[in-house]
């Protein structure tokens, strides 16, 4: 082996070692930076030919266990999701506000009955029928503040959203810049170390919003894909595009977030695929699982108490009776026509008072008999519809000709056309008229004592052999919407369509459910309350049925078969907006009705007046809401169940308190555990001085060994030339 030879091994070693000294040191100075990854020198023999020719760098590596390194992605992922959800939970919780201070609504809903509770002691007291209502509105005002509040959450969370997409895009652009250095050094040999943990950094960033997996593409790019294989980073990258909703409301519909592809400018092209329904983990998921399902249960739940707090309280108020009575009765919109079927089964009192409270005039109608009674004997009402009705009762002795009138879905009685002093509407004792569930001043809403942005019921009282008597021209378009903003199925329902089939409700029920159209995916029917029911197919069974338009009109009443039929979650969450005591009763309280109707002998025969001060069977019967019990419809979280107000009241409160619970006790959970992955790979990864200087003083006297062969070898030579 020539001298020449020997040298430039030794300098070989001399190279390594110095590199094995840099990569030593590199070390040594990132111990305290996190996310560095200890980096370790890869020698290899050198060969000339067949024959050795010292030592060279191979590769410079970084110490990484893969498989921890995805389990770490997932973990911080989940961790992400559940973090985020119970960030939003412990806000949502803080609007609730604490148990013990009795604001809650459960606090509220009792000091509401506690109010009611002191009416029947003195039913005339100004005093007691002021703080009465005050102790209503104070629950009215909590209920319509916590749903405004649930709307303003879900509009912070769609913010939180538009940031979240904001720093991904950023995040994915980094890993697709980093690829194409990481490539270009790769190639050229250099170290790449370092560009890739600058890459790692981007990925585990990425993986806080959204579940990610990489997959090897060879000559250093790093592939990134989403949760359904949904592509973010190849040979090219995509960006999420989302277009936030602005004011936030029960009618929101979000738009969805696309992926979409980039040119070679990075500009965004196609449309791109939704990532909405292939998430499954990350801070982006939490924020829409809360925006889109669970801060809409809440909701809607919240909708149903109050539902049934309105409704309740306005059929006891309804039954009873003001002292005195008031002269004009009107009610609300029901979308009725005169034309249409009473529908109506037993028996209801229509009267009208002097300024004695005494009768002046009183009409008893049997609608199960199809008869009315004024007093000299049953007669026919002589046909089926509203208009029938009005007809006899305003042509029966003693009543004038205007006193019912129905106007755009409007009722009205008014007492004072006839020279009268007041207007009442009293049910049978025995057998109480009812159409959909409740009786006619109730269904009509010709005495209520709450209302609501919402309606309270949707049970309409129609029969699918009812006509429909839909305006033409009208359409509504319908989409089976899953929480992820996916649409199973869109469908126009048109008016012309309908007709095509009949003039019934039924024909709309058939349209709707036509095999071509949604009758795949959802089977709609009517209850015997005339309420509509939608009821998606198994594998749809939590997709909701909404309304994005509607132009539908029913007769004079011009209300719409989606406000009609209460049609989508809206309606549901749209009960416990605005809720309050009507203007005309918190204005005069002298309207809150807290007696009955007496149609003894004595007041029917005009000897005693038919309403007096002093009568509290109204306000004991509205105090005793509190203890009925109760039906709720499944909305939300919670399903149907029967129970007292407070009770459901609480199973509100404690859903929300306990998917809180939940949210953070896994968000503990999956920190712990990614913490823990961590510090395994810490541990694997992480720089260990003593081993670091150790290494140093190996690569120090395997400089120094290859130094001295050098030295050697000059001698060596030095002593050649000095023989010659």
């Amino acid at each position: 082996m020539s001298l020449g030879l020997v040298n430039n091994i030794a300098l070989s070693g001399i190279q390594t070692a110095q590199a094995g000294l840099r990569t030593t040191s590199n070390n040594i100075t990132n111990v305290n930076t996190e996310g560095y990854d200890r980096k370790v020198q890869v020698q290899e023999a050198r060969l000339v030919g067949n024959d050795g020719a010292g030592v060279q760098v191979a590769e410079i590596r970084r110490v990484v266990d893969q498989f921890l390194a995805k389990q770490y992605l997932i973990a911080g992922a989940d961790a992400g999701r559940y973090d985020t959800m119970a960030k939003l939970y412990e806000r949502l919780e803080a609007v609730l506000g604490a148990p013990e201070a009795n604001t809650t609504i459960t606090g509220r809903l009792d000091q509401l009955f506690a109010g009611l509770g002191t009416l029947p002691i003195e039913p005339d007291s100004t005093v007691r029928r002021a703080s009465a209502l005050t102790d209503i509105s104070t629950w009215s005002n909590e209920v319509s503040r916590l749903a405004d509040q649930m709307q303003l959450l879900r509009q912070d969370a769609d913010r939180q959203v538009v940031s979240a997409v904001e720093d991904i895009n950023t995040q994915i652009l980094r890993i697709h810049e980093l690829n194409k250095i990481v490539a270009r050094e790769a190639h050229l040999g250099n170290d790449i170390t370092t560009l890739e943990e600058q890459r790692e950094d981007a990925l585990t960033k990425l993986s806080g919003y959204l579940d990610v997996s990489t997959f090897d593409m060879g000559n250093g790019f790093l592939g990134v894909t989403a949760a359904g294989g949904m592509v973010l980073v190849d040979t090219g990258y995509r960006q999420l595009d989302y277009t936030a909703a602005g004011t936030v409301s029960t009618q929101t519909v979000f738009n969805q977030i696309m992926v979409r592809k980039t040119d070679p400018d990075g500009l965004m092209i196609g449309t791109g695929s939704a990532l909405d329904p292939n998430r499954r983990s990350g801070s982006l998921d939490g924020l829409l699982t809360m925006r889109d399902e669970k801060l809409p249960q809440f909701a809607e739940s919240l909708g149903e108490l109050a539902s049934v707090v309105v409704d309740r309280l306005n059929a006891v108020h309804n039954a009873n009776v003001a002292v005195p009575p008031p002269g004009t009765m009107v009610g609300r919109n029901t979308g009725l026509r005169g034309a249409d079927e009473l529908n109506f089964t037993g028996s209801v009192t229509f009267a009208m008072l002097d300024s004695s409270n005494i009768y002046a005039d009183r009409v008893v109608i049997d609608f199960d008999g199809g008869t009315i009674d004024n007093g000299g004997g049953a007669v026919a009402i002589g046909g089926s519809t509203l208009d029938d009705l009005i007809s006899a009762v305003n042509g029966a002795t003693g009543f004038n000709s205007a006193v019912f009138s129905l106007s755009a879905g409007v009722l009205t009685f008014d007492a004072t056309v006839a020279g009268n002093a007041g207007a009442v509407i009293a049910q049978d004792a025995s057998d109480p008229s009812l159409r959909g569930g409740r009786g006619f001043s109730h269904f009509f809403g010709m005495n209520d004592l709450m209302e609501a942005s919402g309606e309270a019921h949707f049970d309409t009282g129609f029969e699918s052999t009812d006509s429909h008597a839909l305006t033409a021209g009208g359409s509504m378009t319908l989409q089976l919407r899953g929480s992820a903003g996916q649409v199973a199925v869109e469908f126009d329902l048109t008016v012309a369509n309908i007709n095509a089939r009949g003039t019934t409700f039924q024909a709309m029920l058939d349209e709707l459910n036509a095999s071509a159209n949604m009758g795949n995916y959802v089977t709609f029917s009517m209850n015997s309350d005339g309420a509509l029911v939608a009821t998606p197919v198994t594998a749809f069974a939590k997709y909701d049925v909404v309304v994005t338009s509607d132009s539908t009109a029913r007769g004079a009443s011009s209300k719409s078969l989606s406000d009609l039929f209460g049609i989508g979650p809206r309606y549901t969450m749209d009960a416990a907006r605005a809720v309050q005591v009507v203007d005309a009763i918190t204005a005069d309280t002298t309207l809150l009705a807290l007696g009955r109707l007496d149609e003894g002998t004595d007041a029917v025969a005009g000897d005693i007046a038919a309403v007096s001060v002093g009568d509290n069977r109204g306000a004991v019967a509205l105090h005793q809401v509190a203890q009925e019990s109760l039906s709720f419809r499944a909305a939300g979280n919670l399903s149907a169940t029967t129970g007292s107000l407070a009770e459901y009241s609480a199973n509100v409160v404690s859903d929300i308190a306990n998917n809180g619970s939940i949210a953070d006790q896994f968000s503990k959970d999956r920190t712990a555990f990614a913490s823990a992955l961590q510090a395994r790979i810490t541990d694997l990864s992480g720089v260990n001085m003593d081993e670091e200087l150790a290494n140093m003083l190996i690569y120090q006297n395997a400089f120094a060994a290859s130094a001295r062969i050098i030295t050697t070898v000059r001698e060596m030579f030095d002593t050649l030339l000095n023989a010659v």
